[in-house]
């Protein structure tokens, strides 16, 4: 069931690409299909065995009409997949970063208290996406040009996060920089729901790899995808590690 959900995952993130072929249209509603279905029957599963999880308070928002039942379907399995790609691109960029950048490896290792500022700075430097689609409400001035109303605005993310108005030096990568408005999750009342989770798992993650490895270092030369326009991340990140004695 992994092998599967990954392959509607990867069909239906390249939704956000705007541009798709006919072929992956199709793919991705076909996992759209699937995945829901699948979510169906977890729902009906976990009814049985109540819990206190994400996917419990989504049931209780469905079955008090807070939610319709294709909201909560899309909402589960945006978190499902939003949750796996995001994290998955935070940890290896963000590893990729240190790597090049070993005077900051050193000082993460001897100074945990700079983690929580170092994500936010692997997020800024290396956004999970290229791009935050939006549809204009109403008709729009942005520097002398319009969006008209109901028109899809595409605002890119890592132009946004090297705003040299926002940052001092917005191409450096500093692990301390703070603040950092960097707009990775987005912003406003559409920011992203498991940015709080995101962040979390790369702190345990780091931590770990931190406490378990006295050396980490590059062995090759790391790929990025290169088949999907919005979702980014490194394909590959080869390294070697060396367990502390």
């Amino acid at each position: 069931m992994d092998a599967e959900i990954g392959r509607w995952s990867a069909a239906i993130i390249r939704m956000a690409d705007v541009m798709m072929t006919d072929e992956q249209k199709q793919d991705a509603r076909d996992g759209l299909i699937h995945f829901k279905a699948y979510l169906k029957e977890q729902i009906i599963i976990r009814r049985k065995n109540p819990g206190d999880t994400l996917m419990d308070m989504a049931i209780r928002a469905l079955d008090d009409g807070t939610m319709s039942e294709d909201e909560t379907l899309i909402n589960l399995l945006s978190m499902v997949i939003a949750g796996h790609e995001t994290t998955v691109s935070l940890l290896s960029s963000g590893l990729y970063l240190l790597l090049k950048n070993p005077e900051a490896m050193t000082k993460l290792r001897s100074d945990r208290s700079h983690m929580k500022t170092a994500i936010e700075e692997f997020m800024r430097i290396e956004p999970g996406g290229n791009m935050i689609l939006r549809i204009a409400k109403s008709d729009y001035d942005v520097a002398g040009t319009t969006i008209p109303a109901g028109e899809l605005v595409m605002g890119l993310i890592g132009a946004t996060n090297r705003d040299s108005n926002k940052f001092s030096n917005p191409d450096q990568f500093d692990i301390t920089r703070s603040p950092n408005a960097q707009l990775t999750f987005g912003g406003g009342p559409h920011v992203c729901i498991g940015a709080s989770l995101a962040r979390l798992e790369t702190d345990i993650a780091f931590s770990s790899l931190l406490d378990s490895f006295s050396s980490i270092e590059l062995a090759g030369t790391p790929e990025w995808r290169l088949d999907r326009v919005n979702a980014r991340g490194l394909k590959n990140l080869p390294i070697t590690l060396e367990h502390k004695s």
